[in-house]
């Protein structure tokens, strides 16, 4: 941590140095005139107060960087890190916070520090509220993504590293920004959303304090398959899978629909973390279509639909021509 925040320091390090030696070379070995004066004090004070801010952000950012560790982002998806996700959505929000509090002070007090703007009396006040009104107009949205992005930091909707369903997406919450959510997409590519499109969108997050969810695949297999022995292996295979939760109540083996392909059978099992659902859900799905090929190969009849593709002697007994 020492070492990360010492390089946190050598940007505004430099800054600071620099206003240093410009303040102390205008003031004590070259004198200046006025002209140049007013363009180098709030030079030397925008100096400062740039270096301070980026102190303050470097600083925040390196003890979010060891609050998260140099795991993945979908790494601290997984249940056991959820304090982790929540120190990391409140640093963040912590970090807008400083970026706009420094704006702030940073404005007030280059214009409090330097003379550049004392003759313009009380003309300066008059139009302060017209320039205030077209600034805050024209900026009306970006000033509610921020306030959007600090809404989703307080209410913790969406936490630094959780897991959500968005838009048809299966993502992972990387940075919440002043303007925009960043979503790493399963396949490593990156979704970006409007704060403010993101804060008022429906979305799914399996990283709440539940963190159990339940897997379920549909395979379509011909009417004639035993269902008594799908179930029964798909139990038993449940029961050697440490990714299953355990609870035998929850493991189940349905017949949903029939159609003109064949039944429908739909198999639910509980999963402890969601990070794995989708591994497990894959494996799930193999695991029984293979059983359905074994079980073809025992018994010489075709469980698994082929769309027309076999010949009628292949079909079977009974089987459309």
């Amino acid at each position: 941590l020492v070492s990360e925040l010492l390089r946190a320091t050598r940007m505004p390090l430099t800054l600071a140095i620099l206003a240093f030696t410009l303040s102390v070379t205008t003031a004590q070995v070259l004198v200046v005139s006025g002209i140049v004066d007013a363009i180098t004090a709030p030079l030397i004070v925008i100096l400062f107060v740039v270096a301070a801010m980026i102190l303050a952000i470097n600083v925040i950012d390196a003890v979010l960087q060891r609050m998260t560790g140099t795991r993945d982002v979908e790494e601290l998806a997984s249940p056991e890190f959820g304090d982790q996700r929540a120190r990391a959505t409140t640093i963040a929000a912590l970090r807008r916070m400083a970026i706009v509090l420094a704006i702030i002070v940073g404005a007030g007090l280059v214009l409090t520090s330097t003379q550049t703007f004392s003759g313009a009396g009380l003309s300066v006040l008059a139009s302060a509220g017209g320039i205030a009104l077209v600034l805050g107009f024209a900026a009306r949205e970006v000033l509610g993504n921020i306030m959007a992005s600090m809404q989703i930091s307080l209410n913790r909707s969406a936490k630094v590293g959780d897991q959500l369903i968005y838009d048809g997406n299966l993502c992972t919450v990387e940075r919440i920004h002043f303007t925009f959510v960043q979503l790493k997409v399963w396949d490593d590519t990156r979704l970006i959303v409007p704060v403010s499109k993101f804060v008022s969108d429906a979305f799914i997050n399996r990283s709440t304090k539940t963190y159990g969810m339940i897997r379920h695949a549909t395979l379509i297999f011909a009417p004639r398959i035993d269902v008594g022995r799908l179930r029964d292996h798909f139990h038993d295979w449940c029961a050697q899978d440490d990714r299953v939760d355990g609870d035998p109540d929850d493991i189940d083996c349905v017949v949903t629909d029939q159609g003109d392909s064949g039944i429908h059978v739909r198999f639910d099992a509980p999963v402890k973390d969601p990070t794995e659902g989708w591994n497990f859900e894959c494996d799930m799905r193999e695991e029984m279509i293979r059983f359905a090929v074994a079980l073809e190969d025992e018994d010489g009849t075709e469980y698994l639909p082929h769309m027309g593709s076999g010949t009628e002697a292949d079909a079977g007994p009974g089987a459309p021509g």
